[in-house]
């Protein structure tokens, strides 16, 4: 088993198998509801993260508006932790060219305080019938009194019909979106 010292995390043969010692909250994660439906084509877009697994200190807005959470003002979908540190954050979403199916780029990424900070692009070369996940995640500085983190997809398609944000696997069945994160240190 080897243990990382700079943040403390175990792994044995079957991957992480503790978290550091310590308390990691705030710790939360987000989901969509439903499909996100139609916007704008090669235009940044906030996912619909209407539901919360689990959000330890309400520092999690699950609304489409800005609400104050722990005397703090929280843009829609966004995380605004009241502890200062650092924080693991992932963001995954599945997007698709819609009507003909043609996806040039997919980018998946996390704004701090309204800027990007982190991103993952994908380029799909205007396959046909292109579905795909994307993923981003990595560490974030945040103060405690009033950074926050937004989660954004883009979807650039060869139709200039619109593009959809959710994500339908072949069986028909929406595959979630995540936005989640926890406390490292």
């Amino acid at each position: 088993m080897a243990t990382y010292a700079s943040l403390k995390y175990n792994y044995d043969a079957s991957g992480l198998s503790s978290l550091p010692a310590g308390d990691r909250s705030p710790m939360f994660c987000g989901w969509n509801t439903s499909t996100d439906g139609n916007f704008g084509n090669a235009t940044w877009h906030v996912p619909t993260m209407g539901d919360e697994t689990y959000d330890s200190d309400s520092c999690f807005n699950d609304t489409g508006s800005t609400v104050t959470l722990n005397s703090l003002s929280v843009p829609a979908y966004s995380f605004c932790p009241n502890v200062s540190g650092w924080y693991y954050i992932a963001h995954n979403i599945g997007g698709n060219g819609q009507y003909q199916s043609y996806m040039d780029a997919l980018e998946v990424a996390v704004y701090k305080n309204g800027a990007i900070h982190m991103s993952s692009f994908q380029n799909q070369g205007n396959n046909s019938d292109q579905n795909t996940i994307g993923e981003v995640g990595g560490l974030i500085e945040l103060n405690g009194t009033g950074d926050y983190l937004t989660p954004y997809i883009y979807v650039d398609t060869a139709f200039s019909g619109g593009t959809n944000a959710s994500m339908q696997g072949s069986s028909g069945t929406s595959i979630r979106n995540a936005f989640s994160g926890f406390k490292v240190s």
